[in-house]
Parts: C-alpha cells; structure tokens; sequence
C-alpha cells in the first residue's frame, strides 16, 4: 500500500529526514536509498508517496519513496542466465576425456592434465572469490589463463557459475573463451595420428 506525505526534516548532508503523513500520524523515516528513482536529491516540504516497512525493532521506514510528478522506474530486463548449460558443457567434456583415456585414444599424461588442472582451477576459483569478498590479495588473471589453457577450463567454467565469480567481466570472459578454443584445438590435434605421436 502506497502513502502519501511530506518531506518535513532533511539532512541532505547525512542523506536521510523524517516525512509527515497527509492523513496525520507519527513521522515516517527515510533514508536517500529509500528513493525509487534517484535522479534529484529531495528537500524539505516536497511531497511524497512511499511504502512502508518495519525494522527489526519494529520502526517504521519509507521505502520506494517518489517525489512528487515521479513514477515507479520500469523494471529492468533481466539477463538470461546459462549457468546450467555451462555447467552441463563441462561435464559432457570432462565425460569425453574420460572416455576418450580409457578407450586408449588419450594418454594417461592428458587425462591428468584435465582432472588435475579442473580441480586445481576450481579451488583457485574459490579462492580468489573468497579474497574479492574480503578486499584481501587477489589471484591474478594470468594465473587463472595459465590453468584453463593447460586443461583447467572445464572446473574454472563451474567454479566461475557456481560462484559468481568473473562471470560479469567481458574483458576476461572473451580472454577465457579464447583459450578454451586454443585448448580444444590443442586436444584435436592430440587425437590425430601424427599429434599423438608427438605426445607420446
């Protein structure tokens, strides 16, 4: 339910103020992240609409709060998310290799290098989300290129959809994309007769 009101004390300094109900009552707190839109910074005896939540002490705020000509901002379209089908992409690969290693089409040495490297890659992951989270030392880029180009890719493309992690950087996702085609063009021609005689 929405209110009607006026803005009555704002401290624009601190970013927040008290608004008076039209239909009389106790002052409402608002705080200048309560606002919908944000494309002016409120003042005192504006007139207002907003809802109404409660702390956890039971106080009442403004939420949503518009000024006065304002309406609600439309909602923005929201990106499809493919985590899944990245996910499912690596388990079909890394079920590949498995199987290509135990039919004897892929040596010992590169079977290692995936599972290994996908391990590794999906711990360094983790890592680096958990050290992005608390501002601590951060792992660098080119490590994290350096393990999906030797066959990692596979638990970096989890660990990067399970964690959100890297998943918005596009300078790093077209870097990341590049390497798993240097890989997979790697891993053909490791399934070719002259490229597995040099592996071996």
């Amino acid at each position: 339910m929405r209110y009607a009101g006026r803005i009555i004390k704002w401290k624009d300094e601190r970013g927040f103020g008290f608004i008076e109900p039209m239909g009389g009552g106790n002052q409402v707190f608002v705080h200048i992240k309560s606002f919908a839109t944000h494309r002016r910074r409120p003042t005192c005896n504006e007139n207002v609409s907003y809802e109404i939540e409660f702390d956890g002490n039971g106080r009442a705020q403004a939420k949503k709060v518009l000024l006065s000509g304002e309406r609600m901002p439309l909602p923005k379209a929201v990106n499809p998310d493919h985590s899944i089908a990245f996910i499912i992409l690596a388990i079909v690969f890394m079920l590949f290799i498995s199987g290509s290693f135990f039919i004897g089409n892929l040596p010992f040495s590169i079977f290692v290098l995936y599972w290994g490297g996908s391990i590794i890659s999906f711990i360094v992951y983790r890592i680096d989300k958990s050290a992005a989270e608390s501002g601590q030392w951060r792992i660098r880029e080119g490590t994290l290129g350096f393990l999906a180009l030797i066959g990692g890719w596979p638990g970096a493309l989890v660990a990067q959809r399970l964690f959100h992690h890297k998943t918005n950087k596009k300078s790093f996702q077209f870097s990341f994309w590049i390497i798993v085609i240097l890989n997979c063009c790697l891993l053909c021609l490791s399934l070719t007769a002259s490229g597995s005689a040099v592996i071996h």
